[in-house]
């Protein structure tokens, strides 16, 4: 395992210990993107799906001032 690429996320856990492999600590994190999909330290999914949200919107606005030129 190599652990300054490895990452550590503890979700609704009380143990604060320090996770160590190796003596060496591994970082710990609040959220991280797993193939598309937005995990966070609550095992919910809203920061996914506002993130979702966001990116459709920004994408209808580009398609959008497209579909409405007359240059097309």
């Amino acid at each position: 395992m190599y652990v300054n690429k490895s990452k550590e996320m503890r979700i609704t856990m009380n143990n604060n210990e320090a996770l160590c492999i190796h003596s060496e600590t591994i970082e710990r994190v609040t959220q991280f993107v797993y193939p598309g999909s937005i995990i966070d330290k609550t095992g919910g999914t809203e920061v996914d799906t506002t993130a979702r949200i966001q990116k459709i919107q920004i994408a209808f606005g580009v398609l959008n001032k497209i579909w409405h030129s007359t240059a097309y």
